[in-house]
């Protein structure tokens, strides 16, 4: 039982994502089977073979020494070829070769009746809030926990309802992506621009250890979502502006239970949701951190903008974002006729204005997590804020 309740519990997620390739390797055989748009690849006959029954579902099977070769091509299709020996000492060959998955656009979703499809029909704007988990608590929950921002959260707002289909001349859907706790729609516009949908509630159950998830520590950790105020990215690009620092403009928006986002529809349907520029710096083009290093690293002709990359932090310092790794910033370029010039552009301010007055945040910032003193009416300590 515990066995199927795995598989079954993998399967209810890979059948969210189209593009999904499974494989195994513990029946000793050769097998290419199709179910539907996924294919199962079964290799698992390196040193010794066994009986098979080749079903409906198989494109191919052989009992046969040998092994599956996956070549993920530039065309952005999958080929999947099986190499086979009869004895060991014979020479290889190859014994079955197709390309099995094409992943540049979404497969078209199956029809489920026979019942004509009615086009969604959009408001211009409707009443939501960011989150309705915050609001119903005990009054020991927010004493430990603390009141944070939990009226910004749960109070509705007028919100414009996304249109992916209008919204900036039409959008088309790239990949979807995001970290541990949030999801994130890539999207191309009509001028070929790259723009990102994503989430602004989180789930932390990704980045909490298997063991304490649907625990008592879960819910605590769940619950200090709302020690980060759910619109602070409105607020910032005012700042930057200001300050001269290059940075995307955020847009909120609620996006409804449309048929038009697919296979991506359960993770965005009835969510609020923050829309903005993936390079918003003006030649359009930016790099990871990563990358940056790697460059400098290569050529000492690349530098950073110092002073810039000081503005942008010290701008973190004023709105206590303590969130700040090395995926949080993009980096712009501009020629100097002697090298390249590299210039920040900050990003993802979800944990802008932190605040939280309860007693665990209280007692755990008081020692080696400083930084989680958060917005206060008298600033803490320039290391306070810098200690993650």
């Amino acid at each position: 039982p515990g066995y199927t309740n795995m598989i079954n519990k993998i399967m209810t997620v890979v059948k969210t994502h189209p593009h999904v390739i499974m494989a195994a390797g513990h029946e000793h055989a050769l097998q290419l089977l199709k179910d539907s748009s996924y294919n199962y690849i079964i290799s698992g006959s390196g040193c010794k073979t066994s009986r098979l029954s080749p079903g409906r579902k198989a494109e191919f099977t052989a009992r046969s020494l040998g092994f599956a070769e996956l070549e993920i091509l530039k065309d952005k299709n999958v080929r999947c070829s099986f190499f086979t020996l009869n004895e060991p000492g014979d020479s290889l060959k190859m014994s079955f070769s197709k390309r099995i998955l094409d992943f540049s656009k979404l497969p078209t979703l199956p029809k489920e009746d026979t019942v004509k499809a009615v086009p969604y029909v959009y408001k211009d704007l409707v009443k939501a809030h960011a989150s309705n988990q915050y609001e119903k608590t005990t009054a020991v929950q927010r004493t430990f926990n603390g009141d944070n921002y939990r009226k910004e959260w749960s109070t509705p707002v007028s919100l414009k309802v996304f249109n992916i289909n209008k919204e900036k001349g039409g959008f088309k859907i790239e990949s979807i992506g995001g970290g541990r706790q949030t999801k994130s729609l890539h999207l191309v516009d009509k001028n070929g621009d790259a723009w990102s949908l994503r989430t602004i509630d989180k789930d932390p159950t990704a980045a909490i250890p298997q063991i304490f998830r649907n625990s008592f520590a879960s819910n605590i950790v769940q619950d200090m979502i709302s020690a980060a105020h759910p619109y602070a990215p409105l607020s910032i690009p005012g700042l930057e502006d200001t300050l001269g620092i290059v940075a995307a403009t955020p847009e909120f928006f609620y996006v409804p239970d449309d048929p038009s986002l697919g296979y991506y529809k359960p993770f965005f349907a009835n969510k609020v949701c923050m829309l903005e520029r993936r390079d918003p710096g003006p030649n359009k083009e930016s790099m990871s951190s990563f990358k940056l290093f790697n460059n400098m690293r290569e050529d000492n002709d690349h530098t950073v903008n110092q002073e810039a990359v000081l503005t942008a932090r010290l701008l973190d310092m004023l709105i206590a974002d303590w969130d700040r790794h090395l995926d949080q910033w993009r980096w712009t370029t501009r020629d100097t006729g002697q090298g390249r010039t590299y210039i920040p552009i900050p990003r993802d301010r979800d944990q802008a204005y932190f605040h939280s007055d309860g007693l665990i945040v209280r007692y755990i910032s008081g020692g080696r997590l400083s930084f989680l003193k958060g917005l206060q009416d008298d600033k803490p300590k320039i290391n306070d804020l810098n200690s993650v």
